[in-house]
C-alpha cells in the first residue's frame, strides 16, 4: 500500500514539475501583457472627456498593490496633451462629477487659466468631498480643500505626472 501511495506522489510531482514552467511562462506573458491590453487607450479626446467625466475617484500616484496608473489618470493625460486642452478642462468641469473636477481644476491650474482659481473656490466653499485613492486605500472620502494647495502649486503635475512638467 505504501509504495503504491508513493508511486502516486511521485506521480503527482512529476507531473507537477513539468507543469510549473509552462504556468510560470503563461505568468509571465499575462503579466508583461495584461497592462497593455487594459486601460483606456482611445486616441479621441471627446471619448476620453466622456469617460472622465464619471471618474470613480481622484488618485494621488499609484494605485493598488501594484501601484498601478489609474485607468482616470490615463484619461486626464489624453485631454492634458490634445491641442484644445484649455476647452476640454472647462467641458470637464462643466459636465463631469466632483471626483472630474478635481481633474478640470489640476488641469486648468497647470495652464494658468483664471478659471481655476474660481472653480477651486466653489469646491471649497460648499465643502466637496470627493472619492480618493492612495495606495491600496482606494474610496476614502476627502474634502478638496485638504488636497487643493497641491493642485494650485504644481506639485500634484510635478509628482504624478511629470511627463506634462516639461510640454507647459
Amino acid at each position: 500500500m505504501r509504495s503504491r501511495l508513493r508511486s502516486v506522489r511521485l506521480g503527482y510531482r512529476r507531473r507537477f514539475i513539468v507543469m510549473q514552467p509552462i504556468r510560470r511562462i503563461s505568468l509571465l506573458v499575462f503579466c508583461c501583457l495584461f497592462p497593455f491590453a487594459t486601460g483606456p487607450v482611445l486616441g479621441n479626446p471627446s471619448e476620453a472627456l466622456a469617460q472622465l467625466e464619471k471618474a470613480p475617484f481622484f488618485p494621488f500616484g499609484g494605485v493598488g498593490i501594484v501601484g498601478s496608473r489609474a485607468p482616470s489618470d490615463t484619461l486626464f493625460l489624453e485631454l492634458a496633451t490634445d491641442q484644445n486642452k484649455a476647452s476640454l478642462f472647462h467641458s470637464l468641469w462643466k459636465d463631469g462629477n466632483n471626483e472630474a473636477k478635481c481633474y478640470a481644476v489640476l488641469g486648468l491650474y497647470w495652464l494658468k487659466d483664471p478659471d481655476a482659481d474660481r472653480f477651486a473656490e466653489h469646491l471649497v466653499f460648499w465643502h466637496v468631498s470627493v472619492a480618493t485613492a492612495r495606495g491600496c486605500m482606494v474610496g476614502t472620502k476627502e474634502e478638496v480643500a485638504s488636497f487643493l494647495d497641491s493642485l494650485k502649486s504644481g506639485q500634484h503635475i510635478q509628482y504624478y505626472f511629470p511627463e506634462l512638467v516639461a510640454l507647459h
